[in-house]
């Protein structure tokens, strides 16, 4: 009584997972049969509920490496790159002058 699967007919892998919404709508073939022998298989190496000392989480493992300040290459005269140290950053600065037009706007400002 269960559906046989078409030659030409893909599995469904959300099916499969259980995830597939679509239903009779899905184009992919949904496998009931496998379904409920992958549903009832257990883990083989279900998880210890007692942790061990061996198994505790050491943070200074993991953020070592990000207290540690990389080492800067050395400069290179002949780099193609090395003209390209600092990022230009467009925005205000202490020598920025505004557009000639703006500033003589802001001169006749005053002058009223």
């Amino acid at each position: 009584d269960l559906p046989k699967k078409p030659s030409n007919q893909p599995i469904c892998w959300k099916f499969k997972k259980g995830k597939c919404h679509l239903g009779k709508n899905c184009r992919f073939f949904h496998d009931r049969e496998n379904l409920t022998v992958e549903a009832n298989i257990e883990p083989v190496n279900p998880p210890p509920l007692k942790t061990s000392h061996h198994q505790v989480y050491h943070p200074s493992v993991f953020f070592d490496a990000r207290r540690r300040p990389l080492e800067q290459e050395p400069l290179d005269e002949d780099n193609y790159m090395a003209s390209m140290n600092k990022k230009k950053r467009f925005g205000v600065t202490d020598n920025l002058m505004p557009p000639q037009k703006a500033f003589e706007s802001l001169q006749r400002q005053r002058e009223l």
